[in-house]
């Protein structure tokens, strides 16, 4: 071997050295505590079937798991304080104990994971309310670092038969969780 050869692979494989280090590594997925200090659990119902009557849940804990490199990747889990749930003018109804009966049913949860849908991705799991569970989708939104996740259920299919005529039995669900500004999905088609 020549000393010409021999530098000019030295040389090679210092050129390429830095290169290869250089190629970046995959983010890890990324736990967040769902709390009031972090997020919101909002309901919505209609009363006489469309007039919209919203309210929030105050005491709640659980975390959201997401992927940075990968905008279909996260697992949720939630737990609801049933009594927590405060909803306006129609607080005592709702928490009524023909209607959410928060002494029977202190909790309300959820756990899911996403997937891909059609419009984005979509969390699928199962919600617990009044005491029954039964698989649930929201749709997944992420806009300026805002995760926004929303699905409305049938409160009758959860055994929630109270006052049918005066609460539509349209419930809608949404959890939004504000992400620190360094958080960007690398396949969101929102950047």
């Amino acid at each position: 071997m020549t000393r010409t050869s021999t530098f000019a692979r030295f040389l090679s494989a210092s050129l390429l050295a830095p290169t290869l280090l250089a190629v970046p590594a995959l983010a890890a997925p990324i736990t967040f505590p769902l709390d009031p200090g972090h997020s919101q659990v909002k309901l919505t119902g209609y009363g006489v079937g469309f007039i919209p009557n919203s309210g929030a849940f105050h005491d709640y804990k659980g975390t959201l798991t997401i992927d940075p490199d990968n905008i279909n990747f996260c697992k949720v889990n939630l737990v609801m304080q049933v009594k927590s749930l405060d909803m306006g003018m129609v607080t005592s109804t709702v928490l009524a104990k023909d209607f959410m009966d928060p002494d029977t049913y202190p909790t309300s949860s959820f756990t899911g994971a996403c997937k891909p849908g059609a419009d984005g991705p979509v969390l699928a799991g199962d919600l617990t309310v009044h005491g029954q569970t039964h698989p649930f989708e929201l749709q997944v939104t992420f806009k300026d670092h805002v995760l926004t996740n929303s699905g409305t259920f049938k409160r009758s299919e959860w055994g929630i038969t109270g006052h049918q005529g005066m609460i539509g039995n349209a419930t809608k669900v949404t959890v939004i969780t504000h992400l620190p500004d360094s958080i960007v999905f690398k396949n969101d088609p929102n950047n």
